[in-house]
């Protein structure tokens, strides 16, 4: 399918309420790059910032390739002779076997990937299966739990899968409702405790229920938990031991490396319930430079048509009285001597990209199994407040990538309990240089007093925000300076906010501090905005 060009590979992963995206670059069969980004999801799609990051990555690299996981557990290994083929969709599993969705579900899975250029959807029974291949895994149970769904497969003495099954875990957002709790902390061990509940009592009745389906099954050596997120305690791990009466091994996984390893391979016919994009191949050199002749040759040629055409061109028996002209020369000079020069003001739309920027590295910073509580930005460092699921090794990891940003990165405070670790890293001293702010030329606009300003300035502000003027200061050109507060239910909508400022025709930006902090309602930002005008007219003296 691939041919031996570049080519970028990139995975999708739910993972509670965050957006996984992990992007390879290969060039013939090598990876030249590689990086990841996280993403907050707050709605029931994937985040607007996600979607624009991965049309940015597409819009370079016409050969990529996304792949994605249905996530659900509508789905079922079933005979393949048995596939109701009107109402399901199906893939090939293992030994006359097939992985059977309702063709409504994977609407609803393609729904969700709507606008993201999506190839491949593959199930988690596949992610399952390919690692017990990998490990030779016979007579035992293997369990992932991905997004909130529980998987399973039991494989027989022949490495077959002789019993399959998957459940939906009780959302976090359900426990949070009915306990009517305002500790988040309370509620995530809450929810810990019915999850691991939950789990412990599917695993029970699934092996009941492959025992009791008829005589002569392979006794079930061994069970393989996989985990991606929130580990199980070693308390935990010795009551599930005991209530299966096996031995338990508790393993990590990496669904991104699966998702990569089929993503590479040649065909995916036999693991996507999706066919890929048709992708456009780039015209060569000789095909632009073919159409830029021709289109030269026709603006030639419609020039020349015009100007042979033209009757008001002048010739040895038509004179133009210059009488005619010279007014309109003179208009003009009037108009430019009257023209008011342009205005030398700090360039909004260089200094908002920049701090946009630099407010989505840190959010591209934090790990899979972070909440970021509070982040605090000023102009050369940066303070997070964050809960981490333990056990975790993420904040090591996370300051390991801060200080590709930042001079120091220490841990001022730690506090653990049984569910969550609460942290607080600063991060001080910027490694790349702070450049001086950039200047543009702007049209003299009519002089806004603060009242008229701070009109203006609620009406592009997102819809629950609040805005409060600080002070005003004249020096080579006159700014007001304000403090905003906005509820948003997403850092995108914050993001499209300041695309909107750098849109207007005022030298109007976001200045530090600026302040994210998670609330009930969304995610409050507190900063500071700066409008700059040109330099107020002089008093005159009264005659």
């Amino acid at each position: 399918m691939f041919s031996k060009k570049k080519k970028q590979f990139v995975s999708i992963v739910k993972q509670d309420k965050q957006l996984k995206l992990n992007y390879k670059i290969l060039q013939d069969n090598k990876i030249i790059k590689e990086e990841n980004s996280t993403f907050v999801i707050t709605e029931s799609t994937i985040p607007k910032d996600a979607l624009y990051k991965l049309a940015v990555l597409q819009k370079d690299i016409p050969h990529t390739y996304l792949i994605g996981v249905f996530d659900s557990a509508a789905q079922y290994i079933i005979p393949s002779a048995s596939v109701d083929v009107i109402s399901y969709e199906s893939v090939p599993f293992d030994h006359n076997q097939s992985i059977a969705i309702a063709k409504n579900e994977l609407a609803l899975a393609n729904r969700y990937y709507q606008d993201s250029g999506i190839d491949y959807i593959v199930s988690a029974f596949s992610i399952i299966y390919e690692y017990a291949k990998e490990y030779g895994v016979k007579n035992s149970l293997v369990s992932l739990v991905s997004n909130n769904v529980l998987y399973m497969l039991i494989l027989d003495e022949d490495k077959k899968v002789a019993f399959s099954k998957a459940k939906e875990l009780t959302p976090f957002e359900k426990i949070k409702q009915e306990q009517f709790s305002d500790d988040e902390i309370v509620d995530q061990k809450l929810y810990d405790e019915v999850s691991f509940l939950e789990i412990q009592q599917f695993l029970n009745d699934a092996i009941e229920e492959y025992y009791g389906k008829k005589d002569g099954v392979e006794f079930i050596e061994n069970v393989k938990f996989l985990y991606t997120l929130n580990p199980l305690s070693s308390d935990q791990l010795e009551s599930l031991n005991e209530a299966l009466m096996v031995q338990v091994d508790y393993e990590p996984i990496s669904i991104q490396e699966y998702l990569n390893r089929f993503i590479q391979k040649q065909r995916l016919d036999g693991i996507s319930f999706i066919n890929p994009r048709t992708k456009s191949a780039p015209k060569s050199m000789k095909g632009w430079l073919l159409i830029t002749i021709l289109s030269l040759i026709a603006v030639l040629l419609v020039v020349y048509l015009k100007m042979s055409d033209d009757p008001t061109k002048t010739t040895e028996n038509s004179q133009t009285p210059t009488a005619q002209i010279e007014p309109v020369e003179v208009k003009d000079e009037l108009n430019a001597l009257d023209a008011e020069p342009p205005l030398t003001l700090p360039n909004h739309v260089m200094l908002n990209n920049a701090t946009k920027d630099r407010i989505k590295m840190h959010f591209d910073i934090l790990p899979y199994d972070g909440i970021i509580k509070d982040l605090e930005l000023l102009e050369d460092s940066a303070t997070f407040v964050n809960y981490f699921a333990v056990p975790t090794t993420s904040v090591e990891e996370m300051q390991t990538k801060l200080l590709n940003i930042y001079k120091d990165s220490k841990v001022l405070l730690k506090h653990q309990n049984e569910a969550l670790l609460n942290v607080i890293i600063e991060n001080q001293g910027l490694v790349i240089e702070i450049k001086s702010i950039p200047y543009a030329k702007y049209d003299k606009e009519p002089l806004l007093e603060v009242g008229a300003s701070t009109e203006y300035l609620t009406k592009l502000l997102p819809l629950r925000s609040s805005l409060k003027f600080d002070k005003k200061i004249q020096d080579e050109n006159l700014y007001y300076e304000f403090t905003a507060t906005s509820i948003v239910q997403n850092p995108q909508e914050f993001f499209d906010f300041v695309d909107r400022l750098s849109n207007e025709s005022f030298s109007l930006y976001i200045d530090y501090p600026i302040v994210f902090s998670k609330l009930n309602e969304g995610i409050e930002v507190k900063y500071t905005l700066k409008m700059y005008q040109g330099t107020p007219p002089s008093p005159t003296l009264k005659k």
